[in-house]
C-alpha cells in the first residue's frame, strides 16, 4: 500500500494574482506541517511560486513540478462556481452536470494514481496544488468508495490523504492545517 497527500498551497503574499510567494502566516503554517515528520518518498508541485514554496517548507524539497497541478481552468470550475461550493453533495454535483469539470475531475484521479504508481510499498508521497485540483478528484474518488471527506471547501494547507493498493484507490480521508 502506498499514500499520497494532496495539499492545498499556503497563504500567498500579496493579494489575489498568480504569481509571489508565501505571507508569513502561510509560510509560519507550512513549516509547523513539515516539522511533523511525514517523510516523503517524491515531492510534486504546482508550477505557481505559491506551491513550491509550500512544498519547500513542508518537505524542504521539490523532486517535481507537474504543470496538470496548476489551477483548475475555468471551463471546469470558475473561482465563482468554487466559491459555491459549501459540501461534498455541491462538488459532486457539479461534477455530474459539467463534462468539463468531470473530466478535469478525472484527469487529477489519473495523475494521482500514476504517482502512486511510481512509489514502493510503504512510501508517500506529498503533492501540492490548488483549490478544485483537491476537492474535485477526491469527492470522485470519495463518491465511488463511499467516503465522506468534508468540510469542504479546503482551506490553507488542508488536504486529503489517498491510500491505494496495486493501483486502486482504497481510502480518502480529509487532512487538516494542523
Amino acid at each position: 500500500m502506498v499514500t499520497i497527500d494532496v495539499r492545498r498551497h499556503a497563504e500567498r503574499a500579496g493579494g489575489s494574482g498568480a504569481s509571489g510567494g508565501l505571507s508569513a502566516g502561510g509560510l509560519a503554517m507550512a513549516r509547523r506541517l513539515g516539522s511533523q515528520g511525514d517523510r516523503y518518498a517524491l515531492v510534486v508541485s504546482s508550477p505557481r511560486e505559491r506551491a513550491r514554496a509550500t512544498a519547500m517548507a513542508i518537505a524542504q524539497r521539490v523532486d517535481e513540478v507537474e504543470p496538470m497541478l496548476a489551477e483548475v481552468p475555468d471551463d471546469a470550475l470558475t473561482q465563482a462556481q468554487y466559491d459555491t461550493l459549501r459540501s461534498q453533495e455541491d462538488i459532486a454535483d457539479l461534477i455530474r452536470s459539467s463534462s468539463g469539470t468531470s473530466r478535469v475531475a478525472e484527469e487529477q484521479v489519473s495523475l494521482w494514481r500514476r504517482v502512486a504508481q511510481r512509489l514502493r510499498d510503504g512510501e508517500s508521497a506529498l503533492l501540492l496544488t490548488h483549490g478544485g485540483n483537491i476537492e474535485l478528484p477526491a469527492v470522485v474518488l470519495a463518491t465511488r468508495g463511499g467516503a465522506i471527506v468534508g468540510p469542504l471547501p479546503l482551506g490553507y494547507c488542508e488536504g486529503v490523504r489517498v491510500r491505494f493498493d496495486q493501483g486502486r484507490a482504497i481510502a480518502v480521508e480529509r487532512l487538516s492545517a494542523e
